[in-house]
């Protein structure tokens, strides 16, 4: 409808051509992400042509017999097969980490992606530094996406961690003259990292009168 116009408007000013993402470097444009826990909604995400998304797999442990969502794939099966439907519609595709991780949980995921699974990712995206500094241990310079779990809500969080981190997502309680200032604050001090907001309920909200791209001392290189 009017929404996915106005949309599609938007990704016009300067679509990316897919591909992997570069540490350290802001994207040139806005990028659509979506998050995922299925492969039914990784095929949604992509039938609407987003940019990126951000996919985290149901990992069911040994010792439970059942779950209420019904059987799942090995945690390895459904990384390739979301990775799959994401590099034939061109889409990125970034591996979710829980928030809350368990050992048993990482130790199995590391042993995937050291096994070669992760060829396929474009980067991870994480909630705690702990988790972050566990796959730097695995990859030299893996592509590092900081999720709302940071609470990342002012420049000082983003100086600290920008080193580390390609994009960071911003406090969800930050108002747009906050966001304005902290983007603005972060860009003085020499952070090139991107920053993502998240977006809730229906569509229309991302195309509202209260358009992100218009918060001031943000730009389209800065916001994702």
């Amino acid at each position: 409808g009017r929404s996915r116009q106005r949309l599609s408007l938007l990704k016009q000013r300067g679509v990316i051509p897919a591909g992997r993402f570069t540490r350290g470097q802001p994207s040139a444009a806005p990028l659509i992400g979506v998050y995922a826990d299925s492969l039914e909604c990784v095929k949604g995400a992509a039938d609407e042509r987003c940019d990126v998304v951000y996919f985290e797999p149901v990992f069911v442990r040994e010792e439970k017999k059942c779950h209420t969502g019904g059987p799942f794939l090995p945690v390895e099966s459904q990384i390739t097969a979301a990775s799959k439907v994401c590099r034939e519609a061109g889409v990125r595709f970034v591996l979710r980490i829980p928030r809350i991780t368990r050992n048993d949980y990482l130790d199995r995921l590391l042993f995937i992606l050291a096994d070669g699974t992760g060829q396929s990712i474009s980067g991870y995206m994480v909630d705690n530094v702990g988790t972050a500094y566990a796959l730097m241990d695995l990859q030299p310079e893996p592509v590092l996406f900081g999720s709302t779990g940071l609470n990342i809500f002012n420049h000082m969080a983003v100086c600290h961690l920008a080193p580390l981190f390609t994009s960071l997502t911003l406090s969800p309680e930050l108002s747009g003259r906050e966001i304005g200032d902290l983007v603005h604050a972060a860009r003085s001090r020499g952070c090139s990292t991107s920053f993502s907001l998240i977006v809730q309920g229906n569509s229309e909200v991302m195309v509202s009168e209260d358009t992100l791209l218009s918060i001031p001392g943000t730009g389209n290189s800065d916001m994702k």
